[in-house]
C-alpha cells in the first residue's frame, strides 16, 4: 500500500536523516498497519485516554518517516501536533526535545515540522542543578498536558536514544501515571543505542503500543523507488538493502546494476544518504573513526587481530575502538563473536570512500601484506592487489588472475576489474602470449556479462597477439568473437572471421574445428540453412565423442533436434533430444555452468516439440545459473523460451515481467538482435494483457528486425502477426506473411506453420475474407497433420471451427469442442481457452442459451486468470450479446406466443400462474384433467416452456 509524502521532518544527524531523504520525494510504502494504530490511538485520546506508541527499528527503516505521516494524519484530524527529537550533542542538556516541543506552542508558524534546531537557553546550555531541574520538569509537563482544558494533542519524540536523562524520567512518569488526557505520546528511538534506563521504563507497562517496523516487502520497494525496473533489478536492489527504504533509496540513486557486487569505485557513491551515515561516524572519537577506515579498506567480516596488525596498535586498543564502534550501531559482532561487520554494506562503502586515495592505498598494501602473512586466498587478495600492487608486480598479476578464473562462476563484475587491473600492472615487454591471455579472459568476461562491444574490441586486440598453435585456445576465443559479431548484427564480419579461421586449421585439429562448425552450425542455422547446419552438428557430434567433451555432445546434440524439428522429422529430433536432455541432466552444477550453450538448444528443441514440462524445468536451471554467474549474454535466449512456454501456459503476469527483463537486457547490451526480440515479446504479450502502455516504450518493433537472423527475425514476425490480429489491426498481420512465404509458408520452419496459419485464419476472418479463411485453415490442417504433436493440431482444429462458425456450418460446435479439448491436453490452456470462447459463440446463435452462457462464462474466468485482458473484453461482449439475444426471443415469445394461445387455453393458462393444480382447474372450467393436461402440453410448446413455473412466470411478465 503507498501513502502520499508529506514534508519531511527536520534535518539533522541521525535516523531521522533516513527518513527525510525519503519523505519529500517519496511516498511511505508498507505502513498501513501501524497508521491503522496510530488513527485508534487518536480516536481512544479523544474520549480522555493518554495514548503512548512506542516506534522502534533498524537505522534508515523509516521511524521518523512515519512520525512525518503521523504529524499530517493527527493535524488532518484537529490535533495540536507538538515534535522534538533528542541530539547527540544535547545529551547534557536537560529537556532539550521537550523544549523544542513546546517551542511549537509558542511560535507555530516558525516550528512547522518535528526536528528544528534545539532551543537556546537552558537546552544547550550546562546542566542546572536537581532542584532547578526537577521545578522544570513540573513546569514542563504543565505545559504539555494543562489544567485539563488543553486541546487533544500529539507529541512526537524522535531520537530518543539520544534524549537526556531528565526527559526520560518525565516521559517515564508520564507513562506510569497515565494520566487520563486528549493526548498520544509517540517515542521513536534505535534499540540497539538506548540506554538500559529507557529500555526499563518502557518495557513493563502494559499502557503502551509497541511498533517495531520491520523491512518493507519486495513489493513496496518496487511502489518506493518507482516503476520502470525489471522484476531482477528490483529484487537485486531489493536484497542489497535488505528491505531498509533508506539503503534502497541509496542504492537505486546510484543506478545500481545487476550483477554490480561494488559500489566502492563509484564516484556518485557519496549522495546525501550516505553522507549523513558518515556524520554518525563523526560521533565516534578520532582513534575509532581511523579504526572505522582500516576496517572498510579490510573488508567485511574482519578481526580485532587483523586490524591489529594492520594498524599497528595492540589488541586490546582495537578491542575497545570497536566497542565504541558498537555502541553506536557502526559496527556488530558476527554470530561466532570473533569477528565483526558493518551494520550494511552501504555504510562500509561510504567509508572507504571517504578515506583520501594515498591513506587508501597504504592501506591496501598494509592489509595486503597482513593476508599473505595468514595464507589468504587469491579471492581475498585480489581486491587488495587491485589498489595497491605496482607495475611489473608478476606476482600480483598472477594472483589477480587466479581469483578472476575463480569469481567467473560467482562474480563476473569482480573477474573484470581484477583481469583489468592484472593488465595494468603487466610490463611494457610482457610475452605476446601472456597479455593474449589474459586480454582473452577479459573479452570473454565482458561478453558474458552482455558488455558486447567492449568485448568485441578486446577480443580483436587478444585475437591479434594470440598465436595459432596451440589451435584449441584460439578456436576458442574465435568462436566467441564470432558469437559477439552475430550479436550485433555483423553476420558478414562474423562469416569471414569463421572462414578464414577454418581455413587455417588442418583436419588433424579435431576439437578445435569442432568448436567452430558449432558456431559455423549455430549461424547457419539461425540463418535458415537447415541442410548445411545439420551436417556440421554431425561433424561437431562426432568430434566431441571422439574427444570426450560433454558439454559440445549436448549442444551438438541439441541443433541436430533443432535441425530435424525444422525439416518435420519430428521422431529423428526427438531421439536427439532425449539424448541431449540426459547429458544435461548428468552434469553437476560447475560443467553445467560451462554448458549454457547446450542447455539453450535443448530447451527450445524442447519448446519445438511441446515439452513443456521438461522445457521449463532445464529453463528454470539454465537461468539460475546464469543468475549465479551474472552471465547476462546467455540469459537472453532463454528469456525467449520462457516467455514463450509462460504465453502457452496461461502464466501472462510472469511472462510480462521476463519481457521487462530481457527489453532491460538488450537494451545494456547494445545488441540489436537481442533488441528486435525483446521488442516482439513486448507487443506479443502485451496485445493480450493490455500492458503496452505500461512498458517501456520502444517504437515500432518491425523496424528493429533488418539483420536479424532469419530463424529469430521470423519467430518475431509471428509474434507480431499475432499481436496484430489480436490487436484488431489484420492489414498488418497480412503484410508480415508475405515475409514467410505467403500461403505455402516456405521460407518458415514446419514445426511453425501451423501456427502461422491459425493467426492468419483469424486475420482473414476479421477482414471478411471468408474464402481465404478457409484456405488458411485448411494449410493449418496440411501442415499440422505431418507433425502427429497436439497442440499444433489443436491449433488446426481451432482454425476450422472459426470459419466453420463464420460459415453457419453445423459442425462448428463439435470442432470447437474438440479443439478446446486437444489444446488444453497438450498444455496449450490459454488456446484451449479460445476454442471454448468460439464454441459458446456458436451456441448462442444457434439459441442454445444455457450452454452458451455457462461456456461464455467459463472463458472469461479462465481469460481472467491468465491475465488476458483482450479476450476478457471479447469473451464479455459475447456474453452481452447473448444476454441481448435472449432479451429478443422472450420478447418475441411473449409477444407471438400468448396470441397464439386459444381462448381456452389462456384462461388455463392464468389459473395456472394462480398456483392451481390440472384438478382445481379442471373443476373451474368444467372439464375433466385430461383436458386440462391436453391443453397445458399445447401451453408448453407454445410458450417454448418445459414446467409450470415457467408458465407462471411468463404469465406474469
Amino acid at each position: 500500500m503507498v501513502h502520499r509524502s508529506g514534508a519531511a521532518l527536520s534535518t539533522t544527524t541521525d535516523d531521522q536523516h533516513a527518513a527525510t531523504s525519503l519523505s519529500a520525494a517519496a511516498p511511505l510504502v508498507g505502513r498501513c498497519g501501524e497508521l491503522d494504530v496510530f488513527r485508534l490511538a487518536l480516536d481512544r485520546a479523544r474520549a480522555g485516554r493518554t495514548q503512548v506508541l512506542v516506534v522502534t527499528g533498524e537505522p534508515g527503516i523509516g521511524k521518523s518517516r512515519l512520525l512525518t505521516e503521523f504529524r499530517h494524519v493527527g493535524a488532518e484530524q484537529g490535533f495540536r501536533v507538538l515534535a522534538g527529537r533528542g541530539y547527540p550533542l544535547y545529551r547534557r542538556s536537560p529537556h532539550a526535545p521537550l523544549l523544542e516541543a513546546l517551542a511549537e506552542i509558542d511560535h507555530p508558524a516558525v516550528v512547522g515540522a518535528a526536528g528544528q534546531p534545539a532551543p537556546s537557553g537552558s537546552a544547550a546550555g550546562a546542566a542546572p542543578g536537581p532542584q532547578h531541574t526537577d521545578q522544570a520538569s513540573h513546569a514542563i509537563l504543565a505545559r504539555l498536558v494543562g489544567d485539563g482544558a488543553a486541546p487533544a494533542s500529539v507529541l512526537l519524540l524522535d531520537d530518543m536514544h539520544h534524549a537526556d536523562d531528565d526527559t526520560t524520567r518525565l516521559i517515564g512518569g508520564l507513562v506510569r501515571e497515565t494520566p487520563r488526557l486528549p493526548l498520544v505520546v509517540v517515542l521513536a528511538y534505535r534499540q540497539r543505542q538506548a540506554p538500559l534506563r529507557l529500555h526499563t521504563l518502557l518495557a513493563d507497562s502494559r499502557t503502551i503500543r509497541h511498533l517495531h517496523l520491520g523491512p518493507i516487502s519486495e513489493d513496496d520497494a518496487a511502489a518506493l523507488i518507482g516503476g520502470g525496473r525489471s522484476r531482477s533489478t528490483v529484487r537485486e536492489l531489493y536484497d542489497a538493502s535488505h528491505g531498509i527504504p533508506l539503503y534502497l533509496e541509496s542504492l537505486a540513486r546510484l543506478g545500481h546494476r545487476p550483477g554490480q557486487t561494488t559500489l566502492a569505485d563509484s564516484p556518485q557513491l557519496l549522495n546525501s544518504a550516505n553522507l549523513r551515515m558518515l556524520s554518525e561516524v563523526e560521533q565516534a572519537s578520532t582513534g575509532a573513526r581511523r579504526l572505522a577506515h582500516a576496517a572498510a579498506v579490510a573488508g567485511a567480516p574482519f578481526s580485532a587481530d587483523l586490524l591489529a596488525e594492520v594498524t599497528g596498535h595492540d589488541e586490546r586498543h582495537i578491542v575497545e575502538r570497536l566497542d565504541e564502534l558498537i555502541a553506536l550501531d557502526l559496527v556488530r559482532p558476527t554470530r561466532d563473536g570473533r569477528h565483526y561487520g558493518f551494520r550494511h554494506p552501504l555504510l562500509c562503502q561510504a567509508l572507504y570512500q571517504d578515506i583520501s586515495p594515498g591513506q587508501r592505498i597504504a592501506l591496501h598494501a598494509r592489509t595486503t601484506e597482513v593476508l599473505r602473512r595468514r595464507g589468504a586466498s587469491a579471492t581475498a587478495l585480489a581486491h587488495h592487489l587491485q589498489h595497491a600492487a605496482r607495475r611489473g608486480d608478476l606476482v600480483a598479476v598472477a594472483v589477480l588472475e587466479r581469483a578472476a578464473a575463480t569469481a567467473r562462476r560467482v562474480s563476473l563484475a569482480s573477474s573484470v576489474a581484477w583481469l583489468r587491473a592484472a593488465l595494468r600492472l603487466l610490463p611494457a615487454d610482457t610475452d605476446r602470449r601472456r597479455r593474449a591471455t589474459l586480454l582473452v579472459s577479459l573479452a570473454e568476461a565482458l561478453g558474458l556479462s552482455g558488455q558486447l562491444e567492449a568485448s568485441r574490441e578486446v577480443m580483436h586486440e587478444a585475437l591479434e597477439l594470440l598465436p595459432a598453435t596451440p589451435a584449441d585456445p584460439r578456436a576458442r576465443a574465435m568462436a566467441f568473437c564470432v558469437l559477439i559479431e552475430r550479436l550485433l548484427l555483423r553476420r558478414a564480419e562474423a562469416d569471414a572471421l569463421l572462414r578464414a579461421e577454418l581455413s587455417g586449421l588442418h583436419q588433424r585439429d579435431g576439437m578445435a574445428r569442432a568448436i567452430l562448425l558449432f558456431e559455423r552450425a549455430s549461424g547457419e542455422l539461425s540463418a535458415g540453412e537447415i541442410d548445411a547446419g545439420r551436417a556440421n552438428a554431425v561433424q561437431v557430434l562426432c568430434s566431441s565423442r571422439r574427444h570426450r567433451v560433454r558439454p559440445y555432445q549436448a549442444a551438438a546434440l541439441g541443433l541436430l533436434a533443432m535441425a530435424d524439428a525444422a525439416r518435420g522429422d519430428l521422431p529423428a529430433a526427438g531421439r536427439h533430444l532425449d539424448r541431449a536432455a540426459n547429458l544435461l541432466d548428468a552434469m553437476l552444477n560447475g560443467e553445467f555452468t560451462a554448458s549454457h550453450r547446450a542447455a539453450i538448444s535443448v530447451v527450445w528443441g524442447e519448446l519445438l516439440l511441446e515439452r513443456w514440462d521438461n522445457g521449463l524445468r532445464h529453463l528454470e536451471r539454465a537461468l539460475a545459473s546464469a543468475a549465479r554467474a551474472e552471465q547476462s549474454l546467455v540469459l537472453h535466449p532463454l528469456y525467449l523460451a520462457k516467455v514463450i512456454a509462460l504465453r502457452s501456459r496461461g502464466r501472462l503476469g510472469e511472462a510480462t515481467d521476463v519481457i521487462r527483463e530481457a527489453l532491460a537486457l538488450a537494451q545494456r547490451s547494445g545488441s540489436g538482435e537481442q533488441y528486435a526480440c525483446a521488442l516482439a515479446l513486448q507487443r506479443w504479450v502485451g496485445a493480450l494483457t493490455g500492458d503496452d502502455a505500461g512498458l517501456p516504450h520502444a517504437g515500432p518493433a518491425e523496424a528493429h528486425l533488418p539483420g536479424v537472423d532469419q530463424w529469430k527475425a521470423m519467430l518475431a514476425r509471428r509474434m507480431l502477426a499475432d499481436a496484430y490480429v489480436v490487436g484488431n489491426d489484420p492489414a498488418a498481420a497480412t503484410a508480415l506473411v508475405e515475409r514467410a512465404g505467403g500461403l505455402s509458408l516456405d521460407r518458415t520452419e514446419h514445426c511453425s506453420r501451423p501456427v502461422w496459419a491459425e493467426i492468419m485464419t483469424r486475420a482473414a476472418l476479421t477482414l471478411g475474407q471468408l474464402e481465404s479463411a478457409q484456405a488458411w485453415a485448411d494449410r493449418a490442417e496440411e501442415t499440422a497433420e505431418p507433425l502427429g504433436l497436439p497442440g499444433r493440431t489443436g491449433l488446426a482444429l481451432l482454425a476450422r471451427a472459426q470459419v466453420a462458425a463464420a460459415r453457419g456450418d453445423a459442425g462448428a460446435y463439435h470442432l470447437s469442442e474438440h479443439a478446446a479439448a486437444t489444446l488444453n491436453g497438450a498444455g496449450l490452456v490459454l488456446d484451449a481457452a479460445r476454442a471454448v470462447l468460439v464454441g459458446g459463440t456458436v451456441l448462442a446463435v444457434e439459441g442454445q442459451s444455457e450452454q452458451a452462457a455457462a461456456d461464455l462464462k467459463a472463458a472469461e474466468l479462465a481469460f481472467e486468470e491468465y491475465g488476458a485482458v483482450a479476450y476478457v473484453k471479447r469473451a464479455r461482449l459475447e456474453r452481452r450479446r447473448l444476454a441481448a439475444r435472449v432479451s429478443r426471443r422472450r420478447q418475441h415469445v411473449q409477444q407471438t406466443g400468448v396470441a397464439s394461445l386459444t381462448r381456452r387455453e389462456r384462461q388455463v393458462a392464468a389459473l395456472v400462474s394462480e398456483g392451481l393444480t390440472n384438478r382445481h382447474i379442471a373443476q373451474r372450467l368444467f372439464v375433466t384433467e385430461k383436458t386440462v393436461e391436453m391443453h397445458l402440453a399445447n401451453i408448453f410448446t407454445k410458450l417454448n416452456v418445459t414446467s409450470r413455473v415457467a408458465v407462471a412466470r411468463f404469465v406474469a411478465g
